[in-house]
């Protein structure tokens, strides 16, 4: 995706994610709604050609676009009038009155260009608006469907929300250590590789090692928010605290810390090496 095609979408929906996610959505649901409709005829027994599935395609992927240029005004209006709230009333009335005045405004739409286009290029003689006035009951009769379209991104949006507002527990920046009769607060900055031994995990810094009870997958999920990661099956490290990377053979690295010391990671966790690559190693 070009610069300037990501800035346009970043624009209109709240990030590329989302625009791919509802951009992906309307097209599906236009390439399902053709070949069912095309499954029909053949079923039926009516003379299915290219020409008329191309004639079936412009009715479904039409609106499909319109849908992809709508939805970001349907996001604006979701943030003004949240429905997820305890006053969730007044803004669910709101959005009501907007998808029956808007439902028809894109069925109609949606029909109007799809014959306009037909007309330009040669696929019928008859004006739009004389076959939009024969097939009035058509747009109507899919009047709902849009209203239910409305209401989709009205969901999808709020719980895309939702998500994003729940609460996240805060990153622990210490790990406690039992030493002996000795018990102290770890700062995770000071821990520069993890290895596993059974049940439990030593825990590297520049001079020392201390032994926690957990197991190497227990450690890696507690500090992959803090940007530990996976070189091994048996050994986590501390990015923060890599001096170099150096190819060793095929898959494998020799990863120079910066106390001196030198791990190997195994082909498996390639990905995690190439991360670390892309970061900046002081």
């Amino acid at each position: 995706m070009s610069t300037i095609t990501r800035k346009l979408s970043t624009y209109y929906y709240p990030n590329p994610t989302i625009a791919y996610l509802f951009s992906s959505l309307w097209l599906f649901l236009a390439a399902i709604s053709t070949g069912v409709a095309v499954l029909f005829g053949l079923h039926e027994k009516l003379d299915i050609n290219l020409y008329r599935i191309f004639d079936l395609s412009f009715y479904y992927f039409i609106p499909a676009f319109l849908w992809i240029l709508i939805t970001p005004l349907i996001f604006s209006w979701t943030n003004q009038d949240p429905i997820y709230r305890a006053d969730w009333k007044k803004p669910l009335q709101k959005h009501l009155l907007r998808a029956f005045l808007l439902a028809p405004f894109m069925r109609f739409g949606a029909l109007w260009l799809d014959f306009s286009i037909k007309y330009i290029i040669g696929m019928t003689a008859t004006p739009p608006l004389v076959i939009l006035a024969d097939v009035y009951l058509v747009g109507i009769a899919s009047i709902p469907r849009d209203i239910f379209n409305y209401f989709l991104v009205v969901g999808i949006f709020t719980a895309w929300k939702y998500w994003q507002a729940r609460p996240i527990a805060p990153i622990s920046q210490a790990i406690s250590i039992k030493d002996g009769k000795r018990s102290f607060q770890l700062s995770i900055v000071e821990i520069y590789w993890i290895e596993a031994a059974g049940n439990y995990v030593r825990l590297h810094t520049i001079n020392d090692s201390f032994r926690v009870r957990k197991t190497i997958k227990q450690m890696g999920k507690d500090l992959g928010p803090s940007g530990f990661l996976r070189i091994h099956r048996s050994i986590l490290v501390n990015p923060k605290q890599v001096q170099s990377l150096c190819h060793w053979r095929s898959g494998e690295y020799l990863v120079a810390m910066k106390n001196e010391k030198h791990l190997t990671s195994s082909r498996t966790y390639l990905p995690n090496i190439h991360k670390m690559r892309g970061q900046a190693i002081d």
